[in-house]
């Protein structure tokens, strides 16, 4: 069975780069345009052939198996006036990677990661909670884990939550068919 939750810290190789994309992509609030250093997605982006084969290695799955969806990943920007998420959040993907690109993030902002139990959708359990640390990557299984973020911090794309997000599915090896001699 697959890992639920890996953290690895000094993930990306350039994470400079990285968080220089996310200063100069266009920030989208609700599909609209905004001023710059305001709004919470921050255009999409694509993601790296590196990061994708990193975080298929981690899972133990081939690069050509991890399938990100169509529009790939995307810049996403949590300042002040972003509150928690008050209910947690599932993606619609299997899996998500998360790629923190705060330069200095206060104490207690991070994630914090639930499981629902049985006994009906209002049942959830904390069973993680990982701080928001620059240039580190939470790989979750979004199928199984929800997330709650803490509020945001920061006033713009410079000193808020900045982080690089992308969700993605594992495509299961074609079976094998047994060939008549």
């Amino acid at each position: 069975m697959r890992k639920t939750l890996e953290v690895v810290d000094d993930f990306h190789p350039n994470p400079v780069a990285l968080t220089s994309q996310a200063l100069d992509a266009p920030v989208i609030t609700d599909g609209a345009s905004a001023a710059p250093g305001r709004g919470r997605l921050v255009g999409p982006c694509h993601v790296d052939p590196w990061a994708a084969a990193t975080v298929s290695s981690l899972l133990g799955t081939r690069a050509d198996r991890t399938v990100p969806p169509p529009d790939g990943g995307r810049f996403v920007l949590r300042d002040k006036d972003v509150p928690g998420d008050d209910a947690p959040h599932r993606e619609p993907t299997e899996w998500t990677a998360i790629v923190f690109l705060s330069a200095a993030p206060p104490p207690g902002a991070g994630l914090t990661f639930l499981r629902q139990q049985p006994g009906g959708p209002d049942d959830w359990v904390e069973c993680a909670f990982i701080p928001v640390r620059f240039n580190r990557l939470v790989l979750y299984r979004s199928s199984v884990l929800s997330r709650r973020a803490s509020p945001g911090f920061g006033t713009g794309l410079a000193d808020g939550w900045l982080s690089h997000e992308w969700g993605f599915d594992i495509v299961p090896l074609p079976e094998r068919t047994a060939h008549a001699l």
